[in-house]
């Protein structure tokens, strides 16, 4: 994990030498969930709804492609229902790292957006009901790292960014080799980039 942080930071430093580099902050809701595989049985449960916020960075290359590297806080989860009427929720709060490359699309006064790329998840806190999550390698611990897939879209205007994605999560959660538990995630974002 140490080398693929210490790549990928290598990676932004030698595209940032090349590019015209700015600074912006963002947040928005995430409505979250995760599915639950074993044994060929599939679940997932009812969705959360919480948030990120964060700063991003865009080293733009030309006037069309961008690297967009970032670093949230993203809370993520789950609720499953208990009886008829009940729900317990599970809140996780992860420090993550998305990477997104960017098409700009002028159209008229705005441009139009298209993104993806990876990210990496670091747990930092959380809840299942009102008990805290332990995070660790045990059976009954839950995984701290997460790692997916990031694709989006969104509108720019000025230096308003409003965007729409979908987070892919490919780490399995559980420590368990009977259990796939990955995260799924929908995020709308406002970002505010500065010249």
């Amino acid at each position: 994990m140490k080398k693929l942080i210490l790549l990928a930071a290598i990676a932004i430093s030698v595209c940032a030498a090349k590019a015209q580099t700015t600074f912006g902050i963002k947040g928005g809701l995430n409505i979250s969930n995760a599915t639950f595989k074993s044994k060929g049985i599939t679940i997932t449960p009812d969705n959360n709804v919480s948030y990120h916020i964060g700063g991003i960075l865009n080293y733009q290359f030309n006037p069309t492609f961008s690297l967009q590297p970032g670093l949230l806080l993203s809370s993520k989860g789950y609720s499953v229902k208990i009886g008829s009427s009940a729900s317990e929720k599970t809140n996780l709060l992860y420090l993550e790292i998305p990477v997104n490359l960017v098409a700009k699309l002028p159209a008229g006064p705005v441009s139009i957006l298209l993104y993806g790329g990876p990210y990496l998840g670091y747990g930092i806190s959380g809840k299942e009901g009102d008990t805290d999550v332990v995070w660790g390698s045990g059976d009954e611990d839950m995984n701290r790292f997460d790692a997916g897939l990031n694709f989006g879209a969104g509108l720019q205007y000025n230096q308003f960014i409003f965007s729409l994605q979908y987070g892919l999560g490919l780490a399995n959660l559980a420590n368990s080799s009977d259990v796939t538990v990955n995260h799924r995630v929908i995020g709308i974002s406002l970002a505010y980039m500065f010249q």
